[in-house]
């Protein structure tokens, strides 16, 4: 990703994979507590 240019190195890189990581973690654990969905 940094060769093609979509991040300046490869610490960015990681360091958006890891926000991503725990966004994504974060909204799993948001549904488990609310297991009914929104009308």
């Amino acid at each position: 990703m940094v060769e093609l240019g979509e991040y300046p190195n490869r610490s960015e890189a990681i360091r958006a994979a890891v926000r991503r990581m725990v966004a994504e973690e974060n909204q799993s654990e948001r549904r488990a507590e609310r297991p009914f969905a929104r009308a």
